[in-house]
This record gives C-alpha cells, sequence and structure tokens, in this order.
C-alpha cells in the first residue's frame, strides 16, 4: 500500500497541501525551533549532535532508565563488597581481629601499570570487565593497604584474587 510509487504520486498530487502543513506546524512551533537549532548548531561533531536528537525519546522513559541504570550500579557494587569480604585482608601480618565489613577492604594491584580503573569505581562496568580488574588484585584491609604502598609489608601473586566471571541475566 505504501510502495515508493504510491507515497511519489501521493506527494506530487497534495505537494501544496504538504507545504501549508509544514508552515503551519513551523509557526506553531518556531521558539522550539530556534532553541533546536542554536543547540544544534553548537555542537561539535555529528555524533553530539545525534545525542541531541534522541535526547527526546530520553525525556519520555527517564524515570525507567535512571532506575534501571541505578539498580545495575547497586547490583555491580554488591559484587565487588561481596568479592572483597569472601578473601577478606590478605596480609599474612594483619592484626586485624573482628569481622571485616566491606568498606574496610581495598582491592590493591600488584601491577599498578595494568590498572584500568579502581575496582570500587567500576560500577557501571560490565562484570567481565570488573571480574579481569579484580583478578589483577589482592585484597586488603586499609591499614595493610597504606603499609604495603609504605613498604613496610608485602603480599605477593599467590593472595591474587581468582574469581570466575558472573553470567548477566539479560
Amino acid at each position: 500500500m505504501h510502495d515508493k510509487e504510491y507515497q511519489k504520486k501521493y506527494h506530487e498530487d497534495n505537494k501544496e497541501r504538504i507545504r501549508e502543513q509544514r508552515k503551519e506546524y513551523r509557526r506553531l512551533h518556531a521558539e522550539e525551533i530556534k532553541a533546536n537549532k542554536r543547540r544544534y548548531n553548537q555542537l561539535p561533531d555529528v555524533k553530539a549532535k545525534k545525542k541531541v536528537q534522541g535526547s527526546r525519546g530520553y525525556l519520555l522513559r527517564r524515570e525507567d532508565v535512571l532506575q534501571r541504570h541505578a539498580t545495575r550500579r547497586r547490583e555491580r557494587l554488591e559484587f565487588i563488597a561481596g568479592v572483597a569480604l569472601q578473601y577478606g585482608c590478605q596480609n599474612s601480618g594483619c592484626k586485624w581481629e573482628n569481622d571485616f565489613i566491606s568498606s574496610q577492604l581495598d582491592f590493591h594491584h600488584l601491577d599498578p601499570t595494568t590498572k584500568v580503573l579502581p575496582v570500587s569505581k567500576m560500577e557501571s562496568c560490565s562484570y567481565d570487565r570488573i571480574v579481569t580488574e579484580i583478578n589483577k588484585c589482592v585484597v586488603l584491609c586499609k591499614n595493610c593497604h597504606v603499609l604495603v604502598h609504605a613498604g613496610l609489608a608485602t603480599v605477593n601473586d599467590s593472595n591474587l584474587c581468582s574469581v570466575s566471571p558472573k553470567i548477566e541475566d539479560k
């Protein structure tokens, strides 16, 4: 029904009416069109311009998007905290005698040149990226972490985390 020939013929037959409809739309939405043009023309590249074009759809479903992102961040942070609590402080000379809470534990990179991001800041990354980064680290309590950086304590490769990737629910 809406093949190209039909559309072409319809447009030719109704050219004047379509022109009037567009003119009326521009008259009714003049301020919005001007604001969008200003905003669009100030953007440096096509990618950013496309982002502005998609913002209308985002505004329609903003609450759902924000809720989904918050849930994702919370799940990732809970996963990271769970791994930290599972390992506890890996320094054999640690003097802490009570149970740890996750905020007392840090992920220490044995080789800082391989560090992509601090594990505690990876709440928006995929589980695979988080696990890859965790497996380069040793879990230490905050006190032992400071001692390791000061050179007063040492940890080795045998204390590295070994976490298997989590399968994400779709």
